[in-house]
C-alpha cells in the first residue's frame, strides 16, 4: 500500500470516527455493525434491498444491546 493510499484510508477513518457516538462502548457497537454490513451486504453478488438492511441492523442492535448488558 502506498503512502497516498494509507493517507486516504486514514482520512476516511477519521470521517467515520467523527460520526460515532461519544461513548466508547456505543462507538464500538456501531463499528461492529458497520463491519457486518461490509462483510455481508457489500460483498454479496446480488444487490440487497434497503428493507433487508434495516431489518438486519435492528436485529443486530437488539443482539448487541443484549450482549452488552450481559
Amino acid at each position: 500500500m502506498t503512502a497516498k493510499e494509507q493517507h486516504e484510508h486514514r482520512v476516511h477513518a477519521i470521517q467515520v470516527v467523527a460520526a460515532l457516538p461519544n461513548d466508547p462502548e456505543d462507538a464500538l457497537l456501531v463499528l461492529r455493525a458497520a463491519e457486518r454490513l461490509v462483510r455481508g451486504f457489500l460483498t454479496e453478488p446480488e444487490p440487497v434491498k434497503a428493507a433487508q438492511i434495516v431489518v438486519q441492523l435492528r436485529q443486530n442492535v437488539v443482539t448487541d444491546c443484549s450482549d452488552r448488558s450481559a
